[in-house]
């Protein structure tokens, strides 16, 4: 028998997503607010909207491909919010819960850029 970690309405496990960024059957949205300073951190693959710019920003992103967003871990409230924004607007979208956070905790591929780095035309 297979065990398989429980994942919640809405959201794609690790392995999942993982799979899916290098099969290239979603895009990932990373959608913290850029800090002021400092580093910010992307699960490779993926790109950055900040949740205060989905809506203006809408254009960018594939309506033909899921997409996945994602912020630090499951404590904020940001992915939430965007799914349900890209959701309302017509996208197939689910949520990484565990952030970029887990994601780099297991060793998984993350770029990392000064936040005055553009990351996105």
């Amino acid at each position: 028998m297979t065990i398989t970690a429980e994942v919640e309405p809405g959201t794609i496990s690790r392995t999942d997503f993982a799979t899916a960024l290098v099969a290239g059957t979603v895009q990932a949205i990373n959608v913290l607010e850029r800090p002021a300073s400092g580093v910010i951190a992307l699960i490779r693959g993926s790109v950055h909207i900040p949740l205060s710019e989905l809506g203006m920003r809408l254009n960018a992103i594939d309506r033909a491909r899921d997409v996945v967003v994602y912020c630090s871990d499951d404590s904020s409230a940001l992915s939430k919010l965007a799914v349900a924004h890209l959701a309302r607007a017509g996208f197939r979208v689910r949520r990484y819960a565990g952030g970029l956070e887990e994601w780099d905790e297991a060793g998984l591929p993350v770029e990392r850029f000064e936040a005055q780095t553009p990351l996105y035309s």
